[in-house]
């Protein structure tokens, strides 16, 4: 079948906020297996909690302006996808398996339990909780927390992180290889539980902080660039 684009508009009578209400939707339908679920910066209606898994959509947008939430904290907007691309300044609590993950804009993001993520893109201002394992991430905004304060007791693992702004590591597991940017942190002191870095490539500006030493790193840290390592 031929991939189709579905808007979400919202706003049917008694039900302004349902995913499953087909008229909530441009193709007179909510989104099945071959549409591209797009939430754009005209729509005003946020999307309650359900769950729309089962059916891989292509890709689920959030277009840059848009201001509407996706879930709940108690509630999440739970989907399979290929891609998630999220641009919007409102609030989105999602699960699922979201597939590739590229987190933008200036919102709340909160990714459930669920799979683990091929690779996660993290730019803009957005305000990010991971409590999902991550194969490949690339951050260069927003501030990203892995785990939660209530303390994730899921042990996360990640191959490979570039890290260029704020990386909170609230839970444990392991990171594969970890570059810290000029302007990346990797802050370590919310959690004293333990975890393990495996390679540690600090560069300048680049900012470890673990006061506790509740990180074990496998190999011996790496500075390049001119980069220098001190205690914090």
């Amino acid at each position: 079948m031929a991939v189709a684009d579905n808007y979400w508009l919202g706003g049917t009578t008694d039900h302004e906020n349902a995913w499953a209400t087909d008229t909530n939707w441009s193709l007179g339908a909510k989104p099945v297996v071959d549409n591209t679920v797009i939430i754009d910066r005209d729509a005003a209606y946020s999307i309650d909690g359900y769950d729309a898994t089962g059916a891989l959509f292509p890709a689920l947008i959030q277009e840059e302006g848009s201001t509407v939430s996706l879930g709940s904290d108690s509630a999440p907007l739970l989907f399979d996808a290929t891609i998630t691309a999220l641009a919007g300044s409102g609030v989105a609590s999602i699960g699922g398996s979201p597939g590739t993950m590229n987190l933008a804009g200036a919102g709340s993001i909160w990714v459930r339990v669920g799979a683990t993520h091929a690779a996660v893109t993290i730019s803009g201002s957005p305000e990010v909780v991971l409590r999902s394992a991550v194969t490949t991430l690339i951050q260069t905004g927003g501030i990203l927390t892995f785990g939660d304060v209530g303390f994730s007791s899921v042990a996360l693992t990640t191959a490979t992180l570039s890290v260029a702004a704020r990386l909170i590591y609230n839970t444990t597991g392991t990171l594969g290889t970890l570059n810290l940017k000029d302007g990346g942190t990797l802050d370590g002191s919310g959690d004293p539980r333990a975890a393990i870095i495996s390679n540690l490539n600090l560069y300048r500006g680049g900012t470890f902080i673990d006061p506790a030493a509740r990180f074990t790193l496998t190999n011996d840290v790496v500075l390049q660039e001119g980069a220098t390592l001190t205690a914090e």
